[in-house]
């Protein structure tokens, strides 16, 4: 049951969750924000917005991402936003309501419809999340909090993933999974695991490239009569000076 404005009590985030339930099977349409004409993902969060009475919150993603109280992941709880953007998009360019676990509700893109979905999926088609943000004026209290199910825990600020770097990549990439604070990893791309590995043998490279160009005897020449050079120089303005 949806706690509508006059209902008695603040509206919960679980009551924007229902909300956007209800709307499961509405098409995409980029700028929309009704379900007579569809919805784009921010538009599906406005839209409820408006209907539990949070009027003042703003429409599209970037400034939904303004407008939010900022949370870790560890602090999420359903009704929560997530913010995520894809290459070629204005930072965020796509948000989508958490709904407990591993379980999002989103309006995805043209020719798609709101569903339910999991943050797992969205990072494995090539997502980022930015961070996550909780709508001003919905009730929280009493209401699981934290990451309750397998998802990716990466975000912008470099949230869990705590073995960090490259090892962190190499064991997504072989789908072994580390709780961190509770939050587990999730599987990596193959150009993850590419760049992780390139970062990890760069410094190698970097040095193998300096002794290369050490053991070059045209390279010594140079050195030695540089050194030289500067030796003799020291040598004159020393002579210079005392006499």
């Amino acid at each position: 049951m949806v706690r509508l404005p006059g209902g008695g009590g603040p509206p919960t985030g679980t009551d924007f969750v229902n909300l956007v339930d209800d709307q499961i099977g509405v098409p995409y349409v980029f700028g929309a924000d009704s379900p007579s004409t569809g919805f784009d993902c921010s538009g599906l969060v406005k839209w409820a917005a408006d209907k539990l009475g949070l009027t003042n919150f703003p429409r599209t993603s970037e400034e939904q991402w303004g407008a939010v109280q900022r949370v870790s992941v560890n602090q999420l709880q359903a009704g929560d936003l997530i913010f995520l953007n894809f290459p070629g998009e204005v930072s965020p360019g796509h948000v989508v309501i958490y709904a407990g676990g591993d379980s999002i509700v989103q309006a995805p893109s043209t020719g798609q419809l709101v569903q339910r979905d999991t943050v797992s999926k969205i990072s494995d088609l090539g997502g980022t999340i930015v961070g996550y943000g909780r709508i001003p004026g919905l009730d929280y209290s009493g209401e699981k909090t934290g990451w309750g199910g397998k998802g990716p825990p990466s975000s912008a600020g470099g949230q869990p993933g705590q073995l960090g770097g490259f090892f962190d990549t190499i064991l997504k990439s072989l789908n072994f999974s580390f709780w961190s604070q509770g939050v587990p990893s999730v599987s990596a791309s193959t150009s993850d695991i590419a760049q992780a590995i390139g970062s990890a043998v760069l410094p190698l490279a970097g040095f193998a490239e300096a002794l290369d160009w050490f053991m070059h005897p045209s390279h010594w020449i140079r050195l030695f009569a540089g050194v030289g050079g500067a030796l003799l120089v020291g040598m004159g303005i020393w002579q210079m000076s005392h006499v």
